[in-house]
């Protein structure tokens, strides 16, 4: 997406709380005239984890996550966006710590692999309400994989928390639905919140 021919790519990976932010990014790098590589996939994150889905290995995603590492060690990209859905916890083909320890210590296997300048957007908050305000409130993953990532130098971790919520998450951003299911922001947010992410993204 965006200008294919350019030498500068960018590449989104993750799962669909990546995904959500395609449409900004889609946009910036129209307007940047970078080439855009989207590596996304629904309920499989970008970790070196394993999953389960239905009760069974998850090989497909499995698959997905060894695809993605060699596509992006192959391109080289001048940057790779991560974002997974970190306010849930994923079935486990197996674990041996605490999820929010081993979520950490997969996320972190599967950057270093990437060989890569890393963005890693922090997952958006999950609304514990549809119709009203909801109060800010993070998961155990969540805050010990900013923890982690905030301590290594070569990785641009961005906790937006604050661009969406202040002592209050609200279901209306900018005039138009936060969110466009239990999750996931709309399409509208992502489109506005294009301007504040290029500001920060380092390229």
């Amino acid at each position: 997406y965006g200008d294919a021919t350019s030498s500068t790519e960018v590449v989104l990976a993750g799962d669909s709380h990546a995904a959500q932010w395609f449409p900004a990014l889609q946009k910036i790098a129209t307007e940047r005239k970078w080439k855009l590589t989207n590596l996304t996939k629904s309920s499989c994150p970008a970790t070196t984890l394993e999953t389960m889905r239905n009760g069974k290995f998850d090989s497909s995603c499995a698959i997905w996550q060894v695809k993605v590492l060699n596509l992006i060690t192959a391109h080289k990209p001048a940057l790779v966006i991560l974002s997974n859905f970190t306010e849930y916890q994923y079935p486990l083909k197996s674990s041996t710590n605490s999820y929010a320890k081993t979520w950490v210590t997969g996320e972190m296997n599967f950057i270093s692999e990437t060989h890569s300048k890393i963005l890693y957007i922090e997952d958006t908050t999950k609304p514990t309400s549809q119709v009203t305000d909801f109060s800010l409130a993070r998961s155990e993953t969540t805050l010990l994989t900013r923890k982690a990532l905030t301590t290594l130098s070569d990785i641009h971790y961005l906790d937006l928390t604050s661009w969406l919520c202040a002592r209050k998450c609200s279901n209306t951003f900018e005039g138009f639905n936060t969110y466009r299911d239990t999750t996931h922001i709309s399409v509208a947010t992502s489109l506005n919140l294009a301007k504040r992410l290029e500001a920060v993204i380092p390229l």
